[in-house]
């Protein structure tokens, strides 16, 4: 029996202009354009053979590209970056269910950006992963590192390998999902991170101050929704970057790829700030009038620490959670006798003589007098400004955009003195620098925040525009709902 002949060898595939289709059907579109599609073949040849050019994308903050069918994957499977990618109209190829869901997706309003007014904010897990806070943290490494070459230029300090980075997140369930990766990105970007753990905004800005960090990252959502985090970066000069400052250059880098400057990562120290915290709040109740105060928050971290400095409140403190009710109060003394007579018995139902409710981001601080109505803003601007106003000639007080336009002052009268207003931009970064241009020791943003000038630094903490309050309070007798009479 002879053998079967030998088919002759089948000649290599080769990619044709043409795609090929049913007889009977229309020509379906070709996945890869050619160079005629391309513009870079011409005009007048006519082969048989076109040479394919492989077309990548990238997504939105990432740095390498993909190809089309991790492209058309991704589409198809509604990855979250999708919705801010260029090509997202690029559904021609997907089935016919997600082409519908697709186009309703574009019809719908775009989503925030995650670079916001005053920080970095988004949605958990649609918009900001793991991944983001790592990009976030190489882009903020890299803006500190040049940040810092100026700053130490004006102010000489000892040199370093590493940058000295405090560290913290709040109680948000997602924060420390976010803290592992950007602390981890930090180290790996030759930052050395001071690392607060659960902690409060004002916390972070103290520690910076006290160790003479070259910058802060906190990773917090406060301000927005429940299901929504972020973080606020911090420069050498306690400052938080805005947008129209140094975020901006933040926002450039995250786009971008950063390399990593050092083979080994820095060290990672843990460091408690919890006595810090307790001795500035001791040193500014020393001495006020006793009153029973009650005061609520809605970050467990801040009650905390509230309910282990009790003791040292000069009066009675009753504390609680926000919608919750109080927290052990301490029995306020009240005299027994109807003549005034100098026994005294304990009473746990004495209403509060002042309420204040301070913000989930520990430095908004809003007051209630003891009738349970509210003190406006102004009251306190101006309470604050007349207590000021026996230390200095006049008060430079600088305001918001938005609240300086709403209330129109220039020059007001205050008690003994005058409070002249300035206008500080729209963002917290603006405001706090132009306080540092005119020396200001108040300035407010009409939201219930108070910048106060304390021991040559500009503060915005909740614990001390209470602290401030009190001690204005504390220069008369009257009640909260009489303070701060000035006519305005």
């Amino acid at each position: 029996m002879e053998p079967d002949p030998i088919a002759p060898p089948t000649p290599p595939f080769e990619f044709s202009s043409a795609p090929a289709f049913r007889e009977g059907e229309a020509p379906a579109e070709p996945l890869m354009p050619d160079s005629a599609h391309l513009g870079s073949g011409s005009a007048g040849a006519s082969t048989s053979r076109q040479t394919r050019t492989l077309v990548n994308y990238r997504c939105p903050g990432e740095t390498d590209d993909i190809s089309v069918g991790v492209h058309l994957s991704r589409l198809s499977s509604f990855y979250h970056k999708c919705r801010l990618c260029e090509h997202r109209s690029d559904i021609a190829r997907l089935a016919p269910v997600q082409q519908k869901q697709w186009q309703q997706l574009l019809l719908a309003p775009e989503p925030p950006k995650l670079f916001q007014t005053n920080g970095v904010r988004g949605l958990y897990l649609n918009q900001l992963t793991r991944n983001e806070a790592s990009q976030v943290a190489a882009a903020f490494a890299a803006t500190l590192r040049e940040f810092v070459e100026i700053w130490r230029s004006r102010h000489p300090a000892p040199p370093s390998r590493w940058l000295k980075v405090v560290f913290g997140h709040d109680s948000r369930p997602s924060s420390p999902d976010l803290a592992i990766a950007a602390a981890t990105t930090l180290r790996q970007q030759g930052c050395e991170v001071l690392d607060l753990g659960w902690s409060v905004l004002p916390q972070v800005e103290a520690v910076l101050r006290e160790s003479g960090a070259d910058g802060a990252f906190f990773v917090t959502g406060h301000g927005a929704s429940v299901g929504w985090n972020g973080f606020d970066l911090i420069g050498p000069d306690g400052v938080i970057w805005s947008q129209g400052g140094v975020l901006d250059l933040v926002e450039q880098r995250f786009h971008q790829s950063i390399p990593r400057p050092e083979r080994e990562a820095a060290p990672h120290t843990i460091r408690d700030a919890t006595e810090q915290t307790l001795a500035m709040l001791r040193a500014e109740l020393h001495g006020l009038r006793p009153l029973c105060v009650s005061v609520e928050t809605a970050e467990p971290t801040l009650l905390s620490l509230l309910i282990v400095s009790r003791p040292d409140w000069p009066g009675t403190a009753l504390l609680r959670r926000e919608g919750e009710a109080l927290a052990e109060p301490l029995p306020r003394m009240t005299p027994t006798g109807g003549n005034g007579s100098a026994g005294a018995s304990p009473s746990q139902h004495v209403p509060p003589d002042i309420l204040f409710r301070i913000g989930e981001d520990a430095r908004q601080c809003e007051m209630f007098d003891e009738a349970g109505q509210k003190v406006t803003g102004t009251r306190i601007l101006f309470g604050l400004g007349e207590l000021l106003l026996h230390e200095h000639p006049h008060v430079d007080v600088v305001l918001s955009d938005t609240m300086f336009d709403s209330v129109g002052w220039t020059v007001e009268r205050c008690g003994p003195g005058f409070l002249v207003f300035h206008r500080g931009g729209l963002t917290e970064e603006h405001l706090v620098r132009t306080m540092h241009s005119l020396n200001s020791p108040l300035g407010l943003d009409g939201e219930g925040r108070f910048w106060i000038r304390r021991e040559g630094q500009v503060r915005c903490d909740g614990l001390l525009s209470m602290a401030m309050i009190l001690r204005s309070l504390s220069r008369t007798d009257a009640l909260a709902s009489g303070w701060c009479t000035t006519p305005l």
